[in-house]
Order: structure tokens, then C-alpha cells, then sequence
């Protein structure tokens, strides 16, 4: 059975947190296995089992794994992570929990691998109104991982196709949520480290730790997946 805990967003608006299991897995690698770029594959192919969850990830894997998820179920947002840690704290205690992507600036001069990246999702950002002021947090479910030949990682990040009203209510200031470590500039992922830890620090978007968690939240009755 999969580790789980059951929490409220609001009184009456019952949710489930669960880390993924390894049920997800062969269809997520054929989906990988659709790609043409070996650097592509690469960056996306490095999931792992441990005592029978998902392990050892990246963003990129993240935002390609909601493909095969059921519509009931999404990737952990960080408000549910907050709320889900309020009900249990010990939860998630000894696990790294990957929730979206921090975009601080345009352009990442101190990472040069990441510049791309950076500007590509600015750009889309703009594109749907959205400013980027001192930095915004996207949830993975705004983001897709279309192939690029002149990617380090053979990825960049779009967004998907909704709505600009419907991006702008998940995409969130970085300063609205408290963080123990962060870039000055540039891209990076946002994750709750082990002892409760909140980072978008690390420059690589393909490092990945084995103690890394695929965390999904799912609300009985709603559909959290356009």
C-alpha cells in the first residue's frame, strides 16, 4: 500500500497525499521512448525503484510523468505540501519532495547550461502576461518538456495549452513562501529538503537524488489535470 496522508485545503475539501509507486513506470518510459534526442532520453530515463516507489528524479521527469498520471490525481503543489505537513509533520520528514520550478531571472548567467531554459520560459511567461518581477514559482502542472537540439539537457520547458487566466492563478510569486535556500539568479527546481527544508538553490536540472519522492495529491470528486 502506498504511503499516504489525508488532509484538508479548505473545511470540507478533503485531499490525499500518496508517494507514487513504480505502477507509473512502464508507461512513462514509453513516452520517453517517443523522443528522438539521446540527450533527451537521457535527462528523462533516470527514474528508479526503492522499496517500490519512484525514485531518483528531476523536472523534467516530473512534468513528463503527469502524461500517464489518472486525471484524479496531480503532482503535489507547495501549498498542498504545506498543508499536508500541518496534518502530519513527521510525514515526509527523511524524503526530498520536487513541486515545481523557480524562475528567478531571464536569463542565467553564473549556470550557462540553464540559459536557454531560462529565456525560453521567460519568454512564454511574457507571452501570457505574466511579468516576472523578482522571480515566480511554476507548479509542473502549467509546463511541458518539448525536445531541443540546442538544450544542454536536450529539453526545455513550455507551457501548455491554458488559457493565460489559467496559468496566471497557478504561477506564483517566489516571495510569497519562505525559503532556507535560493539562487540570486537564473532557473532551478523547487523542492522540500530532507528535515523540512524549502531550496530552489541547485543550478543542475538534471541532478537527481535517490531519496527524491514522486508526491501526487488527489481531491475525491475533482479532476486536478486539464
Amino acid at each position: 500500500m502506498a504511503r499516504s496522508i489525508r488532509f484538508y485545503r479548505t473545511p470540507g475539501s478533503p485531499g490525499k497525499a500518496e508517494v507514487l509507486g513504480a505502477e507509473m513506470l512502464d508507461a512513462y518510459n514509453e513516452i520517453v521512448n517517443h523522443y528522438h534526442s539521446s540527450k533527451a532520453k537521457e535527462t528523462l530515463g533516470r527514474f528508479q525503484i526503492i522499496d517500490k516507489e519512484l525514485a531518483g528524479f528531476n523536472p523534467f521527469m516530473c512534468v513528463n510523468l503527469q502524461k500517464v498520471l489518472p486525471e484524479n490525481k496531480g503532482l503535489i503543489t507547495r501549498k498542498d505540501l504545506e498543508t499536508a505537513l500541518s496534518f502530519n509533520p513527521e510525514f515526509f520528514l527523511d524524503d526530498y519532495i520536487d513541486f515545481g520550478v523557480a524562475l528567478k531571472s531571464n536569463r542565467d548567467p553564473n549556470y550557462k547550461q540553464n540559459d536557454l531554459i531560462a529565456r525560453t520560459l521567460a519568454e512564454q511567461l511574457k507571452s501570457r502576461g505574466i511579468s516576472l518581477d523578482r522571480g515566480k514559482l511554476i507548479p509542473f502542472s502549467v509546463l511541458d518538456p518539448p525536445e531541443n537540439e540546442d538544450s544542454f539537457y536536450g529539453l526545455v520547458f513550455g507551457l501548455v495549452d491554458l488559457s493565460s487566466n489559467e496559468i496566471k492563478e497557478r504561477v506564483m510569486d517566489l516571495d510569497a513562501f519562505k525559503w532556507n535556500y535560493r539562487r540570486k539568479k537564473g532557473i532551478s527546481c523547487a523542492y522540500l529538503g530532507e528535515g523540512f527544508v524549502w531550496c530552489y538553490s541547485d543550478e543542475d536540472l538534471s541532478f537527481f537524488d535517490s531519496d527524491t519522492r514522486v508526491v501526487v495529491v488527489s481531491a475525491e470528486g475533482a479532476s486536478l489535470k486539464k
